[in-house]
């Protein structure tokens, strides 16, 4: 799947999933997904679908139970600190994709 799918169809997500809201898409039903799978204007994969709403509820959970919230929870693996990279080359990076 490609980028440019995705983002001629970002209208279309949107409208479909509420305009993004986690709380909304954290209380889909059965019936909410079965509705996400004919929707043409998206990508109807029900992994996918199912996904967004299981990381809805994360999100929402992160949310109620670190300090700072959600940027608080991703700023502590870092120890609230940017990490500045300055590889003179790809071969340099441990984590690079292969």
């Amino acid at each position: 799947m490609s980028w440019i799918t995705i983002l001629r169809k970002r209208d279309n997500f949107r409208r479909a999933f509420d305009g993004f809201v986690p709380e909304k898409i954290a209380r889909y039903s059965e019936a909410k997904v079965a509705k996400l799978l004919k929707d043409e204007g998206i990508i109807r994969h029900r992994g996918k679908i199912e996904g967004t709403i299981k990381n809805a509820r994360g999100y929402l959970e992160i949310m109620d139970k670190e300090p700072g919230g959600f940027s608080g929870y991703i700023w502590k693996f870092v120890d609230g600190k940017p990490v500045q990279n300055k590889f003179t080359a790809i071969s340099k990076c441990r984590h690079r994709r292969r």
